[in-house]
């Protein structure tokens, strides 16, 4: 083979990797573009959730519109979207608040402490981060 046909030969390699890895970013980038509205639905349920619970794990006092909120979330549009760790996070969270008949009889309420809602609030919105970085970016488990 010449010199003249490896180069040749070099050329069609690369402009064929170039057409396959080209090919491959768009479709991976349609492919976001088509999950595009359900993944933005689904961030803005994850925001609402991190928020409701947030909101019960701070409060001196639960507010019912904030447990209300809570539940309605929880036995609604998160069951549309939750994979295994913001389904576990949620329950744990549920269990927690019932446990505790809200945050009004907790006299010895600290929002810093990494145990009780506070902590499990955090548990939610590092699980709902991982999910929602699995499916438009793994920069965001950083």
């Amino acid at each position: 083979m010449t010199w003249e046909t490896r180069i040749k030969a070099t050329a069609v390699f690369v402009s064929m990797l170039a057409i396959f890895v080209g090919g491959w970013q768009y479709l991976q980038t349609q492919k976001v573009n088509a999950a595009r509205p359900y993944l933005e639905k689904k961030l803005e349920w994850c925001e609402e959730a991190v928020r409701a619970t947030s909101k019960l794990a701070v409060a001196r006092e639960a507010s019912a519109r904030n447990e209300t909120e809570f539940w309605q979330l929880y036995w609604g549009v998160m069951g549309l979207i939750e994979n295994d760790s913001v389904r576990d996070a949620m329950v744990a969270f549920g269990r927690e608040l019932k446990e505790k008949g809200g945050q009004s009889g907790d006299s010895d309420f600290d929002p810093t402490s990494a145990w009780g809602l506070t902590g499990l609030s955090l548990d939610l919105a590092h699980a709902c981060r991982v999910e929602l970085a699995n499916e438009w970016s793994p920069h965001w488990r950083n």
